[in-house]
């Protein structure tokens, strides 16, 4: 088995790429720096969302980071599949730090505020081990993958509507899975049991352990790159464009309706930021 850790240049200052061997004693230490982990072994590469202190949730740079991983991996001519996953057993990735709604709300140059491999062209399979509880932001992460693995223990949540915000994309392009189902996890605001979300499509696999799930992950991964690249990126896009093409471009293409559901946004943040929490206003009852 190879393996090579690499430094992936940030955009911004502030979490590194980190390459060092990481065990659940480092990563609780009082020097654990939040970053984003990037390995490449046998053609896959493995990125780890690692800050377990805050539930993996991602700082501003934690995000900035992830969008050189993903540039980095669709350049990356060694990479074949990515595999996405979060440091620990408890949580895959908890969303957005609230450092972040604390200080100025981030813009980028795209307009796309959902930094997933999805959004951001990856155009190689991309495959989430879900090691715990995923929301917000890690919902979307994991969900727009091509696979999803998921221990037993884990789960999926959506905050956003209660914080101004429609609902994750992943929700929207979710075609196969029951509308009251998407409903309840999208706008009621109800998390998802790993094996509910095995049983309407959502999850391809839920496993007993993390030891379990990581080796369902790298028979996937494994498979994907015994395969020819060029086929396979190509049966990527053909199914991506048949599953994810519609109901949620219809909808980004509706300027009214982004427009009115920005202007609840801002008035959610703020009221985040000053401490106040979401009102019954803010939520449109």
């Amino acid at each position: 088995m190879t393996a090579r850790d690499e430094h992936v240049p940030l955009v911004a200052t502030g979490s590194p790429v980190a390459t060092e061997p990481m065990n659940e004693e480092t990563t609780m230490s009082a020097e654990h720096v939040p970053a984003v982990r990037y390995q490449v072994r046998d053609q896959v590469a493995w990125v780890t969302i690692d800050n377990p202190a805050r539930a993996n949730c991602l700082t501003l740079d934690m995000i900035t980071t992830l969008d050189v991983i993903w540039a980095r991996a669709v350049d990356d001519p060694d990479v074949r599949a990515v595999v996405l996953t979060g440091t620990g057993e408890r949580h895959f990735c908890a969303g957005v730090d609230r450092s972040v709604l604390a200080g100025e709300l981030p813009t980028w140059d795209d307009g796309r505020h959902n930094r997933t491999a999805f959004t951001q062209g990856v155009d190689k399979p991309v495959i989430a081990l879900v090691n715990g509880a995923a929301i917000g932001l890690g919902m979307n992460l994991a969900l727009d993958a091509d696979l999803v693995v998921a221990t037993r223990n884990a789960s999926f949540g959506d905050p956003r509507v209660e914080l101004g915000l429609l609902p994750n994309a992943a929700i929207v392009n979710a075609h196969n899975a029951p509308l009251g189902e998407m409903v309840r996890l999208g706008v009621v605001g109800e998390q998802l049991t790993a094996t509910r979300a095995r049983e309407i499509g959502l999850v391809v696999d839920v496993a007993d352990t993390l030891d379990e799930a990581r080796s369902i992950v790298e028979r996937y991964a494994r498979a994907v790159v015994a395969r020819p690249p060029h086929i396979v990126r190509a049966s990527i896009g053909f199914i991506r464009s048949a599953s994810r093409g519609g109901p949620f471009q219809q909808l980004m293409a509706d300027v009214d309706v982004v427009t009115q559901a920005f202007e609840d946004t801002i008035t959610a943040a703020n009221r985040v930021r000053v401490g106040a929490g979401p009102s019954t206003a803010d939520r449109g009852a």
